[in-house]
């Protein structure tokens, strides 16, 4: 509700004073100058500014077609030259604005024309005539005008908002039943294993949730809203203050401002208040706004509905049990303010899977949105045979690498004879040569052999009820073997108890050994994989290599490992020096031989060596004339008798008994006796022969003699007595020739 101070209610009152004639009248007008406005203008003319000086505001009678502009303001303007026109409009632009048809008083001379007030300063006015044509006058012209008389007005609005929450309350309880056995605490069921080949029968269990609606509660009351204040008038509202009441009590008031404070014209000033309450208030909330001029109320009533927020009106219901690990199931959501109950069952079998085990299942129902919970325990007691079988696989082999060894000997000069490798050697060393040995280690690859499985099978009983084993087979990679037990099937394997077995198998098996243990109630299995590691025993993986040889002796070469294989070389040089000339008859056979130690295996290569011959023989110098001795003295040529001169003899070896016939010339010696006395003597051999040595004999006797007067025959104790005084005296010379069998070589 509001209360309003209104220019509007005087205009409605004015206009009920005006006569009934003079709105017939104002209406006819309007209806001829629509259809004034439906023609073309006989003369239009634009309001020039005149008569802007002629403000006037008092009006005494209500019946002037200006009073009712009296709060709003007007404008009076007259065109004084009608003449034979018969309707006009007035149209009004820029600061003015709409189309307007001429009033009171209507008569033969003037257009009257009654518009509201509009600012003066940029206003347009144009004049449109119809019918006839206009006579001369005056003109366009403002005869009077008033502006908006000046008044405050406040338009003052309200609301009232309210608000509360409401908490709702549950309860929830659980509880499970079931073929429960007397004597032990809580709800426990017993599950044996029945006999083999004998389906178990199924126990069920229900599980109950009680979900209750207690009550709810209220709270958090509030009354809040807006308190708007326009300002409606023409007039600058300056507002004091602003009070409000809820229901009977002051509260605050925010407005953003501070008082007092001017509203301009056309503005809105919005307020607020919130206020909390201990409960539903009744009233209303009043507001009263003060200016400087006057008071303006509004108000609005208190109404509580609906709580604003309910909080767990509706709730929703999830289980979480040991049944279904992990997963939260949701059984349904209660709305207040009903109640529900849930249930949900269960089928509990024995299982092989679980023998032995005592199981404790938890489920807890839970109230998801006030987290109350409800839990209820069932102990579970699966009373079964189990067996624990496991069971060993040792595997044992043994490896033996595999070697190849070669060996050969290569000369440089790659000479053979009957497919072995041969060096020739020279006496001039153009057979001299380097001869390389090659031994190749090759690996070969390596043979497993020995294959073994073997192992222990343990029987376990671990479950409180004794396990009467029928049999125990076993197979190794799908082929059965023989295990030993200690006892005679059937046995029986108390609770506690353990059975081993063995097995031992040569041979090589893939893939799994698997144990079957068949009791009385069920079938027991275990498997191992075989598996083949490393071998046990490694033979050959490492092996020496030794070379024994006419040359070097023996010598270790080194290690070759597996899988890699490995080459030694080593060489000699071979030279005629290095050999003894006088046993150049048998060629020389050098063997090596490369064993790996570890396998006995060897390779040989052989070498030949064949070294050139020299022989050697005494030669002489035959001088013409000479004295032969040879038949004195067999190992003796000649005696050379000379005087002063130069002389070329022939070098004779081999002359036996100085026969020449059956020597061989080997070159010559050149003989100077000059004249200083001195006898000298040059040998020119050719090839192939050569010199091994010389000696010369030189004096007036026929040969050197010994100390009893005897002649010698030694070279060694030849001697040249020179110089000489021209006389005749007597040479020998001698040598020893060598040269190389002329037949050796390939």
């Amino acid at each position: 509700m509001k209360t309003i101070k209104t220019k509007y209610l005087s205009l409605v009152r004015r206009l009920g004073k005006v006569p009934i004639s003079l709105i017939l009248a104002l209406a006819l007008v309007l209806v001829l100058a629509a259809s004034a406005m439906a023609t073309t203008p006989t003369y239009t003319e634009q309001w020039d500014g005149r008569g802007t000086d002629s403000m006037k505001c008092v009006i005494e009678d209500e019946n002037d077609p200006r009073y009712e502009f009296m709060d709003t303001g007007w404008i009076h303007w007259i065109f004084s030259t009608k003449g034979d026109s018969t309707d006009a409009s007035l149209v009004l632009g820029g600061t003015g604005s709409g189309t307007y048809a001429p009033g009171e008083p209507l008569n033969a001379e003037v257009w009257h024309f009654y518009t509201p007030y509009f600012d003066l300063e940029g206003l347009t006015a144009t004049i449109y005539l119809f019918g006839g044509e206009p006579g001369p006058g005056g003109g366009l012209v403002i005869s009077d005008y008033c502006p908006e008389e000046p008044y405050e007005e406040l338009e003052v609005s309200k609301t009232a908002v309210t608000y509360f929450t409401r908490e709702h309350f549950w309860d929830i309880d659980k509880g499970n039943d079931g073929p429960y056995d007397e004597g032990y605490e809580g709800p426990k069921l017993w599950l044996d294993q029945p006999p083999i080949n004998v389906d178990p029968t199924p126990v069920t269990v229900t599980w109950t949730i009680d979900v209750t609606y207690d009550d709810f509660e209220d709270s958090d009351w509030n009354v809040s809203g807006e308190i708007t204040i326009e300002n409606t008038g023409n007039l600058d509202a300056v507002i004091t203050a602003v009070d409000d009441v809820l229901a009977g009590d002051a509260i605050d008031v925010y407005c953003g401002v501070a008082f007092p404070y001017p509203l301009p014209v056309g503005e809105t000033l919005t307020c607020t208040y919130s206020e909390d309450v201990d409960g539903e208030i009744e009233g209303f909330n009043e507001v009263t706004v003060t200016t400087e001029r006057d008071e303006y109320f509004a108000d609005a009533e208190i109404n509580w509905g609906d709580p604003d927020v309910e909080t767990n009106k509706t709730v929703n219901i999830v289980d979480i049990s040991d049944l279904d690990p992990g997963v939260t199931n949701p059984l349904g959501s209660v709305t207040a303010p009903n109640g529900d109950t849930f249930t949900y069952s269960e089928d509990f079998v024995w299982s092989s899977e679980k023998c032995g085990s005592h199981i404790v299942i938890n489920n807890t129902a839970t109230i998801v949105e006030t987290e109350q919970s409800a839990s209820s325990i069932l102990y579970i007691n699966i009373r079964c045979e189990d067996l624990l079988v496991t069971k060993e696989v040792d595997t044992y082999f043994e490896r033996t690498h595999e070697w190849d060894i070669a060996k050969m000997v290569e000369t440089e000069n790659e000479e053979f004879l009957d497919g072995v490798p041969k060096i020739w050697l020279y006496a001039d060393g153009s057979g001299n040569e380097i001869a390389t040995w090659t031994i190749d280690v090759t690996y070969e690859g390596a043979v497993d052999s020995d294959w073994n499985v073997s192992g222990r099978i343990f029987i376990t009983n671990i479950d409180e009820l004794d396990a009467v084993i029928l049999s125990v087979v076993d197979e190794l990679g799908g082929t059965p073997i023989d295990v030993d037990c200690p006892v005679t099937f059937p046995y029986t394997l108390p609770e506690g108890e353990t059975l081993t077995c063995t097995y031992d198998e040569d041979g090589y098996f893939e893939g799994l050994n698997e144990v079957t243990v068949t009791t009385q109630r069920a079938i027991y299995e275990a498997f191992a994989d075989i598996v083949w590691g490393e071998p046990d025993e490694v033979y050959y993986e490492t092996v020496n290599i030794e070379d024994i040889s006419d040359l070097f002796g023996t010598v270790n070469l080194g290690s070759v490992t597996a899988p890699d294989g490995a080459q030694f070389t080593y060489s000699k040089a071979f030279a005629w020096g290095d050999y003894d000339p006088d046993k150049c008859e048998i060629p020389y056979m050098y063997a090596n031989t490369a064993t790996i130690i570890e396998t006995g295996q060897s390779a040989s290569a052989t070498l030949k060596v064949n070294v050139q011959c020299v022989f050697d023989e005494s030669a002489w110098a035959k001088g013409d004339p000479n004295v032969p001795f040879c038949e004195y003295f067999s190992n003796w040529g000649w005696t050379n008798p000379i005087g002063p001169g130069t002389y070329e003899w022939p070098l004779w070896a081999g002359a036996a008994q100085c026969d020449t016939s059956k020597g061989t010339l080997v070159g010559s010696v050149t003989v100077v006796y000059n004249g200083d006395g001195m006898v000298t003597v040059t040998y020119n051999v050719a090839a192939p022969y050569f010199l091994e040595s010389t000696a010369v004999y030189a004096d007036i006797g026929m040969f050197p003699l010994l100390r009893n007067g005897r002649p010698t025959v030694a070279p060694g104790q030849y001697y040249n007595a020179s110089p000489f005084e021209g006389e005749q005296v007597y040479v020998i010379a001698h040598a020893v020739v060598t040269w190389p069998d002329p037949n050796f070589g390939p």
